[in-house]
Protein backbone atom coordinates (compact mmCIF):
# COMPACT_ATOMS: atom_id res chain seq x y z
CA UNK A 1 0.00 0.00 0.00
CA UNK A 2 1.05 3.56 -0.59
CA UNK A 3 -0.71 6.75 0.32
CA UNK A 4 -0.33 10.51 0.16
CA UNK A 5 -1.90 12.37 3.10
CA UNK A 6 -4.37 9.52 3.61
CA UNK A 7 -6.30 10.72 0.55
CA UNK A 8 -4.70 9.04 -2.45
CA UNK A 9 -4.22 5.40 -1.46
CA UNK A 10 -3.19 2.71 -3.87
CA UNK A 11 -2.33 -0.94 -3.61
CA UNK A 12 -0.58 -3.44 -5.80
CA UNK A 13 0.11 -7.10 -6.22
CA UNK A 14 3.03 -8.83 -7.81
CA UNK A 15 3.34 -12.41 -9.01
CA UNK A 16 6.37 -14.63 -8.77
CA UNK A 17 6.52 -17.94 -10.63
CA UNK A 18 9.29 -20.38 -9.75
CA UNK A 19 11.11 -17.63 -7.87
CA UNK A 20 11.02 -15.03 -10.65
CA UNK A 21 8.81 -12.00 -11.15
CA UNK A 22 6.11 -12.31 -13.83
CA UNK A 23 5.45 -8.64 -14.53
CA UNK A 24 2.66 -9.42 -17.00
CA UNK A 25 0.55 -10.48 -14.00
CA UNK A 26 1.23 -7.45 -11.81
CA UNK A 27 -1.85 -5.41 -10.93
CA UNK A 28 -2.49 -1.92 -9.53
CA UNK A 29 -5.47 -0.90 -7.44
CA UNK A 30 -6.83 2.53 -6.54
CA UNK A 31 -8.34 2.16 -3.08
CA UNK A 32 -12.01 3.13 -2.94
CA UNK A 33 -12.73 2.46 0.72
CA UNK A 34 -12.72 5.18 3.35
CA UNK A 35 -11.36 2.79 5.97
CA UNK A 36 -7.86 3.80 6.99
CA UNK A 37 -4.96 1.52 7.72
CA UNK A 38 -2.95 -1.06 5.83
CA UNK A 39 -5.00 -4.09 6.92
CA UNK A 40 -8.24 -2.64 5.53
CA UNK A 41 -6.74 -1.37 2.29
CA UNK A 42 -4.99 -4.71 1.81
CA UNK A 43 -8.30 -6.46 2.39
CA UNK A 44 -9.90 -4.33 -0.33
CA UNK A 45 -7.11 -5.20 -2.76
CA UNK A 46 -7.49 -8.91 -2.05
CA UNK A 47 -11.29 -8.78 -2.30
CA UNK A 48 -11.06 -7.12 -5.69
CA UNK A 49 -8.27 -9.44 -6.84
CA UNK A 50 -10.29 -12.60 -6.10
CA UNK A 51 -13.29 -11.23 -8.02
CA UNK A 52 -11.34 -11.97 -11.21
CA UNK A 53 -11.80 -15.64 -12.09
CA UNK A 54 -9.76 -15.05 -15.27
CA UNK A 55 -6.63 -14.38 -13.17
CA UNK A 56 -4.81 -17.54 -12.13
CA UNK A 57 -5.23 -18.50 -8.50
CA UNK A 58 -2.01 -18.31 -6.52
CA UNK A 59 -0.35 -21.25 -4.81
CA UNK A 60 0.42 -18.96 -1.87
CA UNK A 61 -0.51 -15.42 -0.81
CA UNK A 62 2.23 -13.50 0.99
CA UNK A 63 1.07 -10.42 2.88
CA UNK A 64 3.32 -7.53 3.78
CA UNK A 65 2.74 -7.29 7.50
CA UNK A 66 1.96 -9.42 10.47
CA UNK A 67 -0.92 -10.51 12.67
CA UNK A 68 -3.15 -7.45 12.02
CA UNK A 69 -2.94 -7.93 8.25
CA UNK A 70 -3.58 -11.68 8.54
CA UNK A 71 -6.53 -11.16 10.89
CA UNK A 72 -8.29 -8.77 8.51
CA UNK A 73 -7.27 -10.34 5.19
CA UNK A 74 -7.55 -14.09 5.79
CA UNK A 75 -11.39 -14.11 5.56
CA UNK A 76 -11.35 -12.63 2.02
CA UNK A 77 -8.83 -15.16 0.66
CA UNK A 78 -10.33 -18.45 -0.55
CA UNK A 79 -9.83 -21.10 2.12
CA UNK A 80 -8.06 -23.38 -0.36
CA UNK A 81 -5.20 -20.90 -0.77
CA UNK A 82 -2.49 -20.85 1.90
CA UNK A 83 -1.50 -17.43 3.24
CA UNK A 84 1.40 -16.13 5.29
CA UNK A 85 2.62 -12.69 6.29
CA UNK A 86 6.12 -11.32 6.48
CA UNK A 87 6.45 -8.92 9.41
CA UNK A 88 9.24 -6.41 8.82
CA UNK A 89 10.49 -5.73 12.31
CA UNK A 90 12.37 -8.99 12.72
CA UNK A 91 11.57 -10.56 9.33
CA UNK A 92 9.16 -12.91 11.05
CA UNK A 93 6.92 -15.17 9.01
CA UNK A 94 3.45 -15.29 10.53
CA UNK A 95 1.26 -18.29 9.74
CA UNK A 96 -2.44 -18.39 10.66
CA UNK A 97 -3.52 -21.36 12.75
CA UNK A 98 -6.97 -22.41 13.93
CA UNK A 99 -6.11 -21.16 17.40
CA UNK A 100 -4.07 -18.03 16.70
CA UNK A 101 -0.81 -17.62 14.87
CA UNK A 102 2.50 -19.36 14.56
CA UNK A 103 5.61 -17.24 14.18
CA UNK A 104 8.63 -18.54 12.32
CA UNK A 105 12.03 -16.91 12.18
CA UNK A 106 14.32 -18.14 9.45
CA UNK A 107 18.04 -17.59 9.44
CA UNK A 108 18.72 -14.22 7.81
CA UNK A 109 20.81 -15.97 5.13
CA UNK A 110 18.01 -18.43 4.30
CA UNK A 111 17.15 -18.67 0.57
CA UNK A 112 13.45 -18.89 1.50
CA UNK A 113 13.66 -15.64 3.45
CA UNK A 114 15.59 -14.06 0.59
CA UNK A 115 12.75 -15.00 -1.79
CA UNK A 116 10.09 -13.60 0.54
CA UNK A 117 12.04 -10.36 1.00
CA UNK A 118 12.49 -10.09 -2.77
CA UNK A 119 8.75 -10.47 -3.24
CA UNK A 120 8.00 -7.81 -0.63
CA UNK A 121 10.63 -5.41 -1.98
CA UNK A 122 9.35 -5.83 -5.53
CA UNK A 123 5.83 -5.06 -4.36
CA UNK A 124 7.09 -1.90 -2.63
CA UNK A 125 8.98 -0.83 -5.74
CA UNK A 126 5.93 -1.40 -7.95
CA UNK A 127 3.41 0.34 -5.69
CA UNK A 128 5.73 3.29 -4.97
CA UNK A 129 6.27 3.83 -8.69
CA UNK A 130 2.49 3.74 -9.18
CA UNK A 131 1.82 6.34 -6.44
CA UNK A 132 4.56 8.65 -7.80
CA UNK A 133 3.17 8.42 -11.34
CA UNK A 134 -0.39 8.90 -10.11
CA UNK A 135 0.56 11.88 -7.91
CA UNK A 136 2.40 13.58 -10.76
CA UNK A 137 -0.59 13.08 -13.05
CA UNK A 138 -2.98 14.49 -10.44
CA UNK A 139 -0.75 17.54 -9.93
CA UNK A 140 -0.78 18.25 -13.65
CA UNK A 141 -4.59 18.19 -13.70
CA UNK A 142 -5.12 20.60 -10.80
Amino acid sequence: MATINQTQTVGAMVVFINGSADKSQYRKFIIRSNKLGDPHTMSEVLTRRFRHPEWHLPDLVVLDGGKPQLSVCRPVIPASIPVIALAKKEETIVIPQEAGFQELRLDLSSPALFLLRSLRDETHRFVNRFIRTRSARLLLHT
